[in-house]
């Protein structure tokens, strides 16, 4: 199994039992539903300017092409692997990798002052989720996906759909 290319020259380590695509196909299986489809742009329930599939870069206001929006949707799965591999550095299964990087593509990495996320928390400390998985605890760390439920500090129905989904993928079990 070889180790997969890390941003800055590092080697993340590689997914236990499966291969980068198949995670990927698993990752895009549970975005796609959950952050749904506009080639308009508009306001999520924070108020940040989205589109296609729930792209939150750059926005341009101005009707997009199913391939640019496909082209982003790549591109923003592409940046929460990073993520997961930037913060995680145990071996995990591709289910496991394709739950925290949909958790990832939804919440981001976080960042002292800034906000929550999966690698470093508004406080600057790091989240349970990452000390769990980093700890190889599993069975805890999927757990934390069911508390990540609120945005603009109130709890949403779609939210905690979304997190059953990635729970019940990280812990291997049909989404």
């Amino acid at each position: 199994m070889a180790a997969v290319d890390q941003p800055g020259g590092g080697k993340a380590l590689p997914i236990v039992g499966g291969t980068l695509a198949t995670m990927l196909a698993l990752a895009l299986g549970l975005v796609q539903p959950w952050e749904g489809y506009s080639a308009k742009p508009y306001r999520d329930v924070i108020g940040k300017m989205t589109v296609c599939h729930g792209h939150t870069g750059l926005v341009e206001q101005r009707t997009y092409t199913t391939q640019e929006c496909q082209k982003l949707l790549e591109s923003d799965l592409g940046t929460a692997w990073q993520t997961v591999q930037r913060c995680i550095d145990v071996p995990m299964t591709d289910y496991q990798a394709a739950a925290l990087t949909s958790f990832a593509f939804n919440v981001g990495p976080g960042g002292a002052g800034v906000k929550d996320g999966l690698c470093t928390l508004r406080n600057g400390s790091q989240p349970r989720i990452r000390q769990y998985a980093n700890q190889g605890r599993w069975d805890l760390a999927c757990a934390q996906l069911s508390l990540w439920v609120n945005a603009g500090g109130k709890p949403y129905r779609g939210l905690q759909r979304r997190r059953a989904a990635e729970r019940a993928m990280c812990e291997g079990r049909a989404a």
